[in-house]
């Protein structure tokens, strides 16, 4: 029976092309989008990462019952992961903070100082610190999107670690002008921003959220 998921899941998984030698499913949703890649992809390498144990040894569990192939589980931070050289791997970071994000794709590059990534993010929140960090990295950007699901928003990023596509945008380019779902969007993200009160950066969140407002 071919395995369910959510919009936003699928919406993901859409993203997962074909030319990818091996897929990285960090902390997502407790491998669900992994079991969705193997279903996929039958005859590629389906990495699972998480660093709770019990998460992994469950999943380790289900996918023997599910008869997977060409799987490994993996109990440790995102950030510690070890990928081939000669790969082109897709790393998968979604369901998590921006902050988090930060943290995970920095010990990733740290670790592998060389060699061209594609990583694709769905943070909860925090997305204009992560697209200013992933800026200020010099990644591009090669597609975006926006997925909405029992009234929560969520971006979507497809990422290179290296320069030559598109450049990020501090905000998002997915928007259309006057859209419902755009301005409950942004009026969420105003009202974060506009919480950040304390006063050595409540200057900086104003900025972001102006430019937000911009956009409604």
């Amino acid at each position: 029976m071919p395995l369910k998921l959510s919009k936003r899941l699928t919406s993901l998984l859409q993203h997962c092309g074909p030319d990818y030698d091996a897929f990285w499913d960090c902390c997502c949703d407790h491998g669900l989008l992994g079991m969705g890649l193997l279903e996929q992809y039958p005859q590629k390498n389906v990495h699972f990462v998480d660093q709770v144990g019990s998460i992994t040894a469950k999943l380790a569990d289900t996918l023997a019952q599910l008869h997977a192939q060409h799987y490994q589980v993996h109990t440790l931070n995102a950030a510690l992961i070890d990928l081939p050289p000669a790969q082109h791997p897709l790393i998968i970071l979604a369901g998590i903070g921006g902050e988090t994000a930060i943290e995970l794709i920095n010990g990733i590059e740290s670790r592998h100082p060389s060699g061209q990534r594609h990583y694709l993010i769905s943070p909860n929140y925090q997305l204009y610190d992560l697209r200013t960090f992933l800026r200020q990295r010099g990644f591009s950007l090669l597609r975006e999107s926006l997925v909405t699901e029992n009234g929560r928003h969520n971006e979507i990023l497809l990422l290179s670690n290296s320069g030559g596509h598109k450049n990020i945008s501090p905000c998002g380019e997915f928007w259309q002008k006057g859209s419902a779902q755009q301005r409950d969007y942004c009026q969420r993200l105003i009202r974060h921003y506009a919480q950040k009160q304390q006063p050595d950066i409540a200057a900086q969140y104003t900025a972001v959220a102006q430019q937000y407002g911009l956009l409604t």
